[in-house]
């Protein structure tokens, strides 16, 4: 009898967890949403003021162009969240900016080696070589 009322009340805290878990889950999920939503409006209020700012029409495609770019960003980015995406990119940025640094040490590397060459070559102007 001991046994199953144990039972029955290991079974109650279980259940009472998984509810608490679940009514954690369901707030996660109204506050991402809540955040997703307050990005699109911020994106029109942005979309607003940028095309009211505009002195001519010159400018609009250009700038429609760009927030359309955005737009299609702002509704992914639950996707991203989701899938880690978000964490890829990051990654892949970093890895490009290591890219990056790398390029410009071999353009120091490069310029280096062209004054010194120039320094070796300067000695050979003005002499004529024979073959």
């Amino acid at each position: 009898m001991d046994s199953l009322q144990g039972n029955m009340e290991s079974a109650s805290v279980k259940n009472f967890l998984l509810h608490l878990f679940e009514k954690e889950r369901r707030k996660s999920m109204l506050s991402q949403l809540y955040s997703w939503l307050q990005n699109v409006v911020c994106y029109f209020f942005l979309l607003t003021v940028v095309m009211n700012l505009l002195p001519d029409d010159s400018y609009k495609k250009y700038i429609r162009y760009y927030m359309g770019l955005l737009l299609i960003l702002t509704f992914l980015s639950p996707i991203f969240q989701i899938t880690d995406m978000g964490q890829k990119l990051e990654s892949y940025i970093e890895s490009f900016e290591g890219f990056e640094t790398e390029a410009q040490e071999w353009e120091e590397k490069a310029e280096a080696w062209e004054q010194s060459w120039e320094k070796e070559t300067e000695i050979l102007r003005g002499q004529e070589v024979e073959p």
